[in-house]
């Protein structure tokens, strides 16, 4: 079966939601920006993720905002509908 995943990168957080090839939602994580971090989270799941979308919000985004989470899964759906 084949997995994608969508990332909301922040300042020092991200979220990660990986998805299944029909659409249903397997992993949805924070962690740390760093590039260690999201390197690492992907080298340790059990099965591979064919693509990774990442989302960067603008620069004046605040960071505070509860929108990162729907929209690593937003990033998902417009894939889904696009492919």
């Amino acid at each position: 079966m084949e997995y994608d995943a969508g990332v909301d990168v922040l300042l020092k957080e991200s979220s990660v939601c990986v998805v299944d090839a029909t659409g249903k939602m397997v992993r949805e994580v924070k962690l740390g920006s760093e590039p260690e971090c999201l390197v690492g989270y992907f080298a340790r799941l059990e099965f591979p993720v064919k693509r990774i979308g990442l989302l960067y919000p603008h620069v004046a985004f605040d960071e505070t905002s509860v929108r990162c989470k729907s929209d690593a899964r937003g990033l998902q759906t417009c894939w889904r509908f696009n492919s």
